[in-house]
């Protein structure tokens, strides 16, 4: 069964039903999984079975980013430290300010802890928290967990040939494996560094992803992914909930192809555009409009009002932020072309 032709920008190699991933896992994390213990409504998701598939959400996002981040060249020092400086553009800039931001609520209100100390903020902005599991920040753990996947990355591409990616990938994750068990690392590294590896290391022309929707992919996946979740449930195996998550992304990855749409598609890149926004300042917002104005925690309230005020906004400042990064690139470019013609001009 093929629902319709996959779209592939050619100059973003943007692949538009990952928009579509996107944008359906930054609505269960944000509006279903954090934004539900605020309604009135109990959705049916706070047990281990809503645990494991939150955590194949996780998967998914980690996924998306290895992925993407695989296709770049990372073999010189110059390719390196241009990797750099985007993710610190792109990533670190906005994820340091969330922190920082936590932080005062935590000054302000000490009774709203995501981030609850100073050397917690600290260990949070440098990624170390992750081997510190009693200081891991409450919810922008993952996203510091993202940092130390950004900081191995060049360490696994820096070579071309995939047997060396898989060797270097396989050393750090036995690393990962010791640091566990002397009780110095957070356990979710270990679940989610195999999935980003396999991103990584994933060919960008792989038919199982350029392909349109599947139904018998569709239909293996979600067997599979409901049986291993029925498993991890009883069974608590690192190698089993890895299994899992990589089924739940499949799953997720064919739903997404089979609703991405024309109409629909102008709507999820502009969610997914503001995801990791509203991922970074969603905490905030609920705690200024639940915690701080005691707004309605109404289930219409919730999804029809705050939620896509919330997007809205995180859109505006994911853009306007880019239009200022964009200013100062530009900005220091002229300035050095001027400084560089001056040079020039007085040597003649």
């Amino acid at each position: 069964m093929c629902a319709h032709k996959l779209k592939i920008h050619p100059k973003s190699n943007r692949i538009e039903y990952m928009d579509t991933a996107r944008s359906l896992c930054m609505l269960w994390i944000v509006a279903i999984w954090h934004m539900g213990r605020y309604m009135d409504i109990k959705l049916p998701i706070y047990n281990p079975y809503g645990t494991i598939v939150t955590r194949g959400v996780l998967a998914t996002f980690t996924f998306l980013s290895g992925f993407f981040l695989g296709q770049i060249t990372c073999t010189t020092r110059q390719n390196i430290a241009t990797f750099y400086i985007k993710r610190l553009k792109r990533f670190y800039i906005l994820y340091a300010i969330s922190c920082i931001s936590l932080y005062g609520i935590y000054i302000i209100r000490n009774d709203i802890a995501y981030i609850s100390s100073f050397l917690q903020l600290l260990l949070s902005l440098t990624g170390l928290a992750c081997f510190t599991p009693p200081l891991m920040p409450l919810t922008v753990w993952f996203l510091c967990m993202m940092i130390f996947l950004y900081t191995v990355t060049p360490l696994i591409l820096i070579r071309k040939a995939t047997y060396y990616k898989i060797f270097t990938a396989f050393i750090i994750y036995i690393a990962l494996i010791i640091f566990y068990n002397l009780g110095v690392m957070d356990k979710n590294l270990l679940l989610y560094f195999p999935v980003y590896c396999l991103a990584l290391l994933t060919p960008p022309n792989i038919r199982i992803l350029k392909e349109s929707f599947s139904m018998n992919l569709f239909l293996i996946s979600f067997i599979f992914s409901t049986t291993c979740t029925i498993l991890c449930v009883n069974v608590n195996s690192v190698t089993m909930h890895i299994l899992t998550e990589i089924s739940i992304c499949i799953l997720i990855l064919e739903i997404s192809k089979l609703i991405t749409f024309p109409r629909m598609q102008k709507i999820s890149s502009r969610i997914s555009y503001a995801s990791m926004c509203t991922y970074l300042f969603h905490r905030q917002y609920f705690t200024i409009i639940y915690k701080i104005f005691n707004c309605n925690g109404s289930t219409a309230f919730a999804w029809l009002i705050a939620m896509p005020l919330l997007i809205i906004i995180c859109y505006f400042i994911q853009k306007s932020y880019d239009s200022g990064l964009d200013f100062c690139t530009i900005k220091m470019k002229i300035n050095v072309n001027k400084k560089f013609n001056k040079d020039n001009t007085s040597h003649r």
